[in-house]
């Protein structure tokens, strides 16, 4: 039976977008670039939650962001700025963002409703191109343990920009920037945890 690694993720406004992308291209232009992000692959999104699933379970816990979507109503954001995870290959960028209680809710929702379909992960080959990127340690260990050491109380979004030493290039920005999601989607994954093939997308419309 096959397997897939997939991320459940808000995705962002355009106007959103377009800044994560101008940022990570400008990375490139200065040798600090990591993936290539766009609006097709290395998607920028906020996750709400990350596993793997035996391949047959998609169009039931597709059923289930739909029927998530229909009794949501869209989230408000707000973008505080540039942050920095120190990696062994240098300082990865990332837009800090509030966690507000309305995210912290549909992150346990979400997670809540697909947990009992999450299974280990065993090879790289869950991943989008995973038999050319193979899989990194922590991409196995975050999509193994993800419920128990990166959800519920421990959850903490944010958006990657793929990049290193983002804040050297997103000086010129204004920030808090307010922003909306209003779309649920599912990506299939690649290594690194990045959104790399988009199964399906919703609109929060509740009634």
């Amino acid at each position: 039976m096959r397997r897939i690694a997939i991320d459940i993720v808000l995705l962002l406004t355009e106007e959103i977008m377009d800044l994560c992308l101008a940022i990570n291209r400008e990375s490139f232009k200065h040798g600090k670039g990591r993936f290539l992000m766009s609006k097709e692959d290395f998607v920028p999104h906020i996750s709400l939650t990350l596993g793997c699933i035996d391949e047959e379970k998609l169009p039931e816990i597709i059923k289930t962001i739909e029927s998530i979507s229909q009794d949501q109503e869209p989230l408000a954001l707000k973008l505080e700025g540039i942050g920095l995870f120190q990696r062994d290959d240098g300082k990865r960028g990332y837009l800090k963002i509030n966690i507000s209680e309305e995210l912290r809710n549909l992150h346990k929702k979400v997670l809540d409703a697909v947990s009992d379909k999450l299974v280990k992960c065993d090879s790289a080959d869950v991943l989008i191109e995973g038999n050319i990127t193979g899989i990194s340690i922590t991409s196995k260990n975050i999509l193994n343990n993800y419920k128990e050491s990166y959800a519920y109380e421990k959850y903490n979004p944010h958006i990657t920009l793929c990049s290193y030493d983002s804040d050297q290039f997103s000086k010129d920005i204004d920030f808090p920037i307010k922003s909306t999601a209003s779309k649920i989607a599912l990506f299939q994954i690649g290594d690194g945890c990045t959104c790399r093939k988009l199964v399906y997308s919703s609109n929060m419309t509740p009634s």
